[in-house]
């Protein structure tokens, strides 16, 4: 790596383009979190990659590996987004019922 100093790490344009189709699929999929699926989805729909083409040729498009990641994702994905919310709720919720209490004499 020519012109690289120390501690400095470049991508190539590539990388740098699946990473962010990754972080697409990842906001599609309502996703907190990039994760090997996301990043598989992007190699998949790279328009002249030749992991995509390899991908392509097993039968592995990006729409039969969507359809295989929904069906093994089933509804808990949508479960885990209400459990989270509901999770957000109780910990605001308890929050504040806990700002309404009187406060407790300190001098015991």
């Amino acid at each position: 790596m020519e012109g690289a100093g120390a501690g400095e790490v470049y991508v190539s344009i590539r990388l740098n383009n699946v990473v962010d189709a990754a972080f697409s699929e990842m906001k599609n999929l309502r996703d907190e979190y990039l994760s090997s699926e996301h990043l598989l989805l992007a190699i998949a729909d790279e328009k002249n990659g030749i992991s995509a083409r390899i991908l392509k040729g097993k039968g592995a498009s990006k729409d039969a590996l969507m359809k295989a990641l929904k069906e093994v994702r089933g509804s808990s994905a949508s479960q885990t987004r209400i459990l989270r919310q509901n999770t957000k709720l109780s910990k605001n919720t308890a929050a504040t019922s806990q700002n309404l209490l009187p406060a407790e004499n300190s001098t015991r």
